[in-house]
């Protein structure tokens, strides 16, 4: 790298260290135990040694910020898209599925949807949801609009008690939904962005995080 100092995306430097197993967070490959890499603790997010060769640190002036989360929420929609696709059944790996019969199995994954997601949530549930899922998403530092490790574990804990209140993901894909619409004039991105951030999120917090996650999907494409 020739001397040249990196930086995170949220703009701290990275320091070289010894990996603890894991993956890039740049090209996504595996990084075993004991390789180099260029690292930054406070954000736990560190750089293999081949992508020192590519990268580019980002530009964290307001039109670089702005620009990159443009690019980043386009990549992380087709991205999510992509992954609700594959979870909720909507894309075979049998080449010879037809059309028809995955728009069947989309209406009836839909249907089992609405009935398990809305059927037993009560008005007082979906409040609650809706109260929480407002006050991640739309309270936020204009600096540090990205939520944290910590907010994101704050709100999975309060979502995972909602949760084990009702017993099923429906007044939490109902708030989760009403965050991710953007309404006619509405100017703000930040908080689609950071319910994004948050449903990705719930994507890797196991059995209970992939049901909100793919209940959200099939929302998504009724």
């Amino acid at each position: 790298s020739g001397g040249e100092l990196f930086q995170c995306p949220e703009g701290h430097n990275l320091q070289p260290r010894t990996a603890k197993a894991g993956y890039c967070d740049v090209c996504r490959q595996r990084v075993n135990e004991g390789d180099s890499v260029l690292d930054c603790r406070r954000c736990n997010w560190y750089l293999c040694e081949p992508c020192q060769t590519t990268y580019t640190s980002p530009d964290n002036s307001f039109w670089g910020t702005l620009s990159s989360m443009v690019d980043f929420v386009k990549q992380d929609f087709a991205e999510m898209a992509q992954d609700v696709r594959i979870l909720t059944g909507l894309e075979e790996e049998d080449e010879g599925v037809t059309q028809q019969h995955e728009q069947q199995l989309q209406q009836q994954q839909a249907c089992a949807s609405g009935h398990r997601e809305f059927e037993a949530s009560t008005a007082e549930e979906r409040e609650e949801a809706e109260e929480l899922l407002t006050e991640f998403c739309e309270r936020y530092s204009e600096s540090r609009f990205l939520p944290d490790q910590g907010q994101l574990d704050a709100l999975w804990s309060r979502v995972s008690v909602l949760y084990g209140c009702v017993l099923h993901p429906g007044p939490i894909v109902h708030a989760m939904m009403m965050q991710l619409r953007w309404p006619k004039g509405e100017q703000h991105w930040q908080p689609r962005l950071r319910a994004l951030c948050a449903l990705e999120f719930f994507h890797n917090k196991g059995a209970v995080g992939s049901e909100i996650f793919n209940a959200v999907g099939r929302r998504g494409v009724e």
